[in-house]
């Protein structure tokens, strides 16, 4: 194992749980403005 094969599998991971979070904080965002505009309603 050396780092040089390491490194792009870690690069690899941290793009897709970069992504994943970045979905998932806009979901929640969505969602709690959806919330808001129901409760204003």
């Amino acid at each position: 194992m050396t780092e040089v094969s390491t490194l792009p599998v870690i690069q690899n991971i941290l793009i897709i749980y970069g992504c994943g979070a970045a979905v998932l904080l806009i979901f929640i965002f969505f969602c709690y403005a959806l919330r808001k505009t129901d409760w204003k309603r």
